[in-house]
């Protein structure tokens, strides 16, 4: 049986910050590539396809990874619902500027459609995870509860 070598925590923490930080540049890459490909070079789907599904894996893989391990992932301040929603309608309203800009869109009616189905729809996401979050961790708490005793 072989012993693996003791390794130092800092040198363990830098490896993981470094990981962590070129996994978010490679997710920055990619979504910088679909929207380029998309709205700029009018690409077909099939030419970015491999992109966009990659980042949606990247994006669902922090999720459950998340969930699973009961951290807070949706509201890692203790923000009010209100906040929430404001954040949502302003990831809606930078996503319809977007399209405003790069995909030519113009029709005001659709935008606005746009900005209120992608707000409602990433508010009650985020809504369904909190609940789901907040169940994990009260689980995480009674099995610790439960392991003192």
């Amino acid at each position: 049986m072989t012993e693996k070598p003791i390794q130092d925590e800092r040198i363990l923490q830098q490896r993981r910050f470094i990981q962590s930080r070129g996994y978010a540049y490679l997710v920055l890459i990619l979504a910088v590539s679909v929207l380029v490909q998309q709205f700029v070079l009018h690409a077909p789907f099939a030419q970015y396809a491999v992109e966009l599904f990659l980042l949606i894996g990247c994006g669902f893989y922090n999720l459950v990874s998340s969930y699973a391990r009961g951290i807070d992932i949706v509201n890692p301040t203790g923000r009010h619902w209100l906040r929430r929603l404001a954040d949502c309608l302003e990831g809606a309203a930078i996503g319809a500027a977007v399209l405003f800009v790069f995909a030519g869109e113009r029709d005001l009616t659709k935008l606005l459609y746009y900005i209120v189905f992608f707000a409602v729809f990433t508010f009650g996401v985020q809504q369904g995870l909190l609940l789901l979050n907040r169940k994990k961790q009260e689980k995480i708490n009674r099995e610790l509860d439960q392991d003192e005793d």
